[in-house]
């Protein structure tokens, strides 16, 4: 497993396509009470916007996208809402 920066849009795009395999309505009680769930959807315009801010991480194994990490800084808070609260 590689663990790097984002390198390109397509990792951008790779982490969207794995965030909505994984939210709460596209995967089964059973594992959301196991493994929980994605609770914030990005666009494309937000991760761009988040990358440009401060690097953001990706888990890369046999070339295909297996996790990621986020991170944002306060002056990106009101882009996303429902985590304001996390920046008080």
């Amino acid at each position: 497993m590689l663990i790097r920066p984002v390198e390109t849009q397509r990792d951008l795009i790779d982490i969207l396509t794995l965030q909505k395999k994984n939210t709460k309505t596209a995967i089964p009680l059973e594992e959301i009470e196991i493994q929980g769930f994605v609770t914030v959807e990005h666009s494309l315009r937000q991760l761009e916007n988040m990358n440009a801010q401060i690097p953001q991480i990706v888990a890369v194994k046999s070339q295909v996208l297996a996790g990621y990490a986020l991170s944002m800084t306060r002056e990106l808070k009101a882009s996303i809402p429902v985590l304001i609260p996390l920046f008080e």
